[in-house]
C-alpha cells in the first residue's frame, strides 16, 4: 500500500522511495543527546487506495499496514482477546468496563505487534539483521520475530533486566548483550551501532514502522466491540510509543469515516517514572535525573516518543495518571483474583490508573483497559511479596488441618 512519512513537528512530507525514514532530516537537526526523538515520522497511507481496497464491514487489522501481507512474517500476532469481565465489573461497579489481554501475543507481549512489522520492512528493504534497545519486552519480541524469519538480531538490555526475558531472547538466538546503564543508555548505543553497521534500528518513537504495528490493537478493539471506539482507553505508558500507536489506529479509522470521533486515551506511568506525563503539564521534555519503578517495561528517564504522544494525548482529549509501585501491585493483585489474569506490573498500571481516577470517569462509558505483557514475564515480583506455603505431612489429618487454618 502507498504511504508517505510525515513529521510530527513541522510536518514536512517524504516519500518512502524504497528507503527507510526514522526522522525528519529537519528537526532531526535540533536532537540532543538522550533527549526525545525529534523530527519523529508518522507513516499516513493512501486513504483513498485503502478504502477501495478493503471491505469496510469485514476486514483484517493487517489490511491497514504498509507492508504487502505477503512479506509479512509467518507468525500468529494479534487476535487478543477483548474481555468483559464480569466479577472486575461488578467489584467496582463499572458494568462497561473491558480488558485488552495483549498478555497473548507469541512472546507474552504487545510488543510483538510491532515486531512483526519491523520484520516484515525488513524484509521489503532487503535487510537481515535488526538491532532494538529495551527494558526486555522489545528485546524478546524482536528476537522472536527474527527467528521466525532467519534474521540476525542483536538486543542490548540494562544489566538489571528480568532474567526471565534474558532466557526468552537467548533461546530465540538473539545475541544479547546486558550494559552496565539504564534503558535510556542503551537505546543511544543501540543508534550509534545501527548507523555503524547499517542495521535496521527497531526502537520505538524512531522507527515509524513500530507505530503502525502497534495500531492494529486499536482496529481489533474497534472491530471487537461491534464496529464502535471505546470512549476511554487507559494505557501503560513509558517512551509514549505504544499510546501513538493507539492514537493512529483509530486516526485512520477516523479517516475512512468508521468512527464518529477518537477514544479519550489516558496515559498511566509510575510515578517515579513519570517524563510523559510530567510534560502535559510543564511543557518540557527533558530526561529525568533518575528512574526507577517496580513495572521495569515503563522504567525510561526520557520520553523517546515524547513529542509525537503529548500532541496525540491533547487531541484525544486525554490526560496523565502517575501511580505508585503499590497502586501498581495491589492492580496486579486484583486483576488476577477477580479475572485470573497474571499480568506484569506493567500491564497492570492500566487498572491502577483507572482506580486513580475512576470517580471522574462516567460508569455508562465504555472503558479498556489495556494489559501489555504476562506476569510470567517478571514472576520475581510478585515470589519477593509472597510467603510461599511449607510442605506438610501426607497425611489427610495434616492437610484438612491446614485447609481449616487458611479458611480462618
Amino acid at each position: 500500500m502507498n504511504f508517505e512519512y510525515h513529521c510530527v513537528e513541522c510536518g514536512r512530507r517524504y516519500s518512502p522511495e524504497g528507503e527507510l525514514f526514522y526522522t525528519c532530516p529537519v528537526c532531526a537537526l535540533s536532537q540532543k543527546p538522550s533527549g526525545p526523538i525529534r523530527g519523529a515520522l508518522r507513516i499516513m497511507l493512501a486513504y483513498s487506495e485503502l478504502a477501495e481496497s478493503i471491505d469496510r464491514y469485514d476486514f483484517w487489522p493487517q489490511d491497514w499496514l504498509p507492508v504487502e501481507p505477503e512479506l509479512l512474517p509467518d507468525y500468529s500476532v494479534g487476535g487478543t482477546p477483548l474481555i468483559a469481565p464480569e466479577r472486575l465489573r461488578a467489584y467496582l461497579g463499572y458494568p462497561n468496563l473491558y480488558l485488552k489481554d495483549d498478555s497473548m501475543n507469541p512472546s507474552g507481549s504487545l510488543k510483538d505487534r510491532a515486531s512483526f512489522l519491523v520484520a516484515g520492512m525488513a524484509r521489503k528493504i532487503g535487510k537481515n539483521h535488526i538491532i532494538v534497545a529495551s527494558t526486555g519486552n522489545s528485546a524478546s519480541s524482536m528476537a522472536g520475530l527474527a527467528a521466525a524469519t532467519g534474521m540476525k538480531c542483536t538486543v542490548l538490555v540494562p544489566e538489571q533486566t528480568p532474567v526471565v526475558k534474558l532466557v526468552q531472547c537467548m533461546m530465540y538466538g538473539a545475541t544479547v548483550i546486558p550494559i552496565r546503564g539504564d534503558y535510556d543508555k542503551a537505546y543511544e548505543l543501540s543508534m550509534q551501532l545501527s548507523q555503524k553497521y547499517g542495521w535496521v534500528n527497531r526502537n520505538a518513537g524512531y522507527n515509524p514502522f513500530t507505530m503502525e504495528g502497534k495500531k492494529t490493537v486499536a482496529i481489533e478493539m474497534y472491530q471487537q466491540l461491534d464496529d464502535q471506539a471505546p470512549d476511554n482507553i487507559f494505557i501503560p505508558t513509558g517512551d509514549g510509543a505504544i499510546l501513538s500507536g493507539i492514537y493512529k489506529g483509530f486516526y485512520d479509522l477516523f479517516q475512512l469515516d468508521l468512527i464518529e470521533a477518537m477514544p479519550r486515551l489516558i496515559a498511566v506511568q509510575p510515578e517515579k517514572s513519570n517524563a510523559l506525563i510530567r510534560a502535559l503539564t510543564t511543557n518540557s521534555l527533558e530526561p529525568l535525573d533518575h528512574a526507577e519503578t517496580i513495572a521495569d517495561s515503563l522504567c525510561v528517564r526520557t520520553a523517546r516518543n515524547g513529542v509525537m504522544a503529548v500532541k496525540d494525548i491533547h487531541k484525544s482529549c486525554g490526560f496523565g495518571v502517575p501511580v505508585t509501585d503499590e497502586a501498581i501491585l495491589e492492580a496486579q493483585e486484583i486483576l488476577a483474583k477477580q479475572t485470573g489474569l497474571f499480568v506484569e506490573p506493567a500491564a497492570a498500571c492500566s487498572l491502577a490508573g483507572f482506580l486513580a481516577v475512576k470517580s471522574d470517569i462516567d460508569p455508562d462509558s465504555k472503558t479498556v483497559l489495556l494489559l501489555t505483557g504476562t506476569g510470567l514475564k517478571n514472576p520475581a515480583v510478585v515470589t519477593d511479596r509472597m510467603k510461599l506455603p511449607e510442605a506438610v505431612d501426607a497425611d489427610i489429618k495434616a492437610i484438612a488441618k491446614r485447609i481449616e487454618l487458611n479458611s480462618d
